[in-house]
């Protein structure tokens, strides 16, 4: 399941990133925050800058959520698959490290389910400016998912996102990410390194409520496949200072892997 692993991570860059309008955690929307990437545990004034540390600083999530495509990754063909994932989050300072495990589940001429591929990944904000922040990362892809061909490696990732806001209300961004493949070559599929790219923009439409727009390519991991392209909307809403949501559908505007690709996260924030 490398495929679907591989927009995971693509997705989550673009979306997840997306899903709070107060990223820092201090009590100031985004938009009206002159001090971002505050670390959790300062006290800040009406402008977001810091008053007084006044405690540990970190914090975390964890979010459970299902998906849906009608794509088949194992076979490369169109299939209803169901997907149920668990991610946590935990962010120190600057740092954040991600830790993600799924669970599919495909119906195609036989029912078939199992684990996915599990990530690892580690995330630094650097803030450029009061209204620019960069965010490198990198990664690991655990081969929990089993092809039965004794051929799964550890794969890596490296990942990068540039926030930008534009106004009150509006924001862009755009990113990267690269995965190095080192499972070895079976006589159905040959394996190659892979790129993806997006680029989108968000809208806050309240203080708890944001909508974003994407579009996403992505090569595929196997030799010969084509490009995958999708355009993604999305809205995220935080129901309060802990519990929070994402629902977020895909088109695939190349429809040669599947059509469509939906998901409904469900966090909690400590």
């Amino acid at each position: 399941m490398r495929w679907l692993t591989f927009i995971f991570i693509s997705l989550l860059l673009g979306s997840s990133l997306k899903a709070y309008t107060d990223t820092d955690w201090d009590g100031v929307e985004d938009a009206f925050d002159e001090c971002p990437q505050t670390p959790f545990s300062e006290l800040v004034n009406a402008k977001g800058c810091t008053i007084q540390n006044v405690g540990p600083m970190w914090s975390g999530d964890v979010i459970v959520g299902v998906s849906s495509s009608d794509t088949n990754s194992i076979a490369v063909e169109k299939t209803n698959t169901t997907t149920l994932s668990l991610q946590a989050d935990l962010y120190y300072k600057q740092w954040w490290i991600q830790g993600v495990i799924s669970h599919y589940n495909f119906n195609g001429t036989t029912s078939t389910s199992g684990m996915e591929d599990s990530v690892i990944n580690l995330f630094y904000n650097i803030p450029l400016s009061e209204k620019i922040t960069f965010i490198p990362g990198v990664g690991v892809v655990l081969p929990t998912y089993k092809t039965g061909y004794g051929n799964e490696a550890m794969d890596y990732t490296f990942m990068a996102e540039l926030q930008a806001s534009l106004s009150s209300n509006l924001y862009g961004y755009m990113g990267y990410g690269y995965v190095v493949v080192n499972d070895s070559d079976i006589v159905d599929a040959s394996y190659q390194n892979a790129n993806a790219y997006h680029v989108g923009m968000g809208y806050m439409i309240s203080s708890h409520t944001n909508a974003s727009l994407q579009y996403h390519v992505n090569d595929s991991i196997y030799v010969n496949d084509p490009k995958s392209e999708s355009i993604s909307v999305g809205i995220a809403h935080k129901f309060s200072y802990n519990w929070f949501a994402t629902v977020e559908y895909s088109k695939y505007i190349n429809d040669s892997l599947g059509s469509y690709y939906t998901a409904l996260r469900v966090g909690y924030s400590f």
